[in-house]
């Protein structure tokens, strides 16, 4: 994820949901001066895939699928989106 991109995902954050800075750190589980960088020098690819799943409301993941109604279970007991 580029600086740009990083930037716009905090600019749409805060104009769109209200959050300040502190509270994009929280939801990415990063400090302050770590936002400062990546919107300098852009961030990993996984705060990019990050940052989609926030901006789309998908819940963090957990391995019985539970409370997200997102997961079936086929034939031989493996979990599916």
């Amino acid at each position: 994820m580029d600086a740009n991109d990083f930037a716009a995902w905090v600019t749409t954050m805060k104009e769109t949901r209200g959050w300040s800075e502190r509270e994009c750190t929280r939801q990415l589980g990063c400090g302050i001066n770590q936002i400062t960088r990546w919107r300098q020098s852009g961030a990993p690819e996984y705060i990019g895939r990050a940052c989609a799943a926030i901006a789309l409301d998908i819940p963090a993941w957990t391995a019985s699928g539970s409370g997200n109604g997102n997961t079936r279970t086929d034939a031989h007991g493996t979990q599916a989106l």
